[in-house]
């Protein structure tokens, strides 16, 4: 069964996948140079359908 989340919640989880990849943290530099830009898309795609349930 999936998980509800409030709007406000869901649109800063949201926020905070799509985020992540475009940091300008020193920590994450290879992390995201590391993955396909085409990649990172389709990771926060596919998060988003598992934080909605779908």
């Amino acid at each position: 069964m999936p998980r509800s989340y409030r709007p406000a919640v869901l649109l800063g989880l949201v926020m905070h996948l799509a985020a992540f990849w475009s940091s300008a943290s020193p920590e994450y530099g290879s992390l995201v140079a590391a993955v396909a830009p085409a990649r990172r898309r389709q990771i926060v795609i596919d998060a988003v359908k598992a934080l909605v349930g779908g």
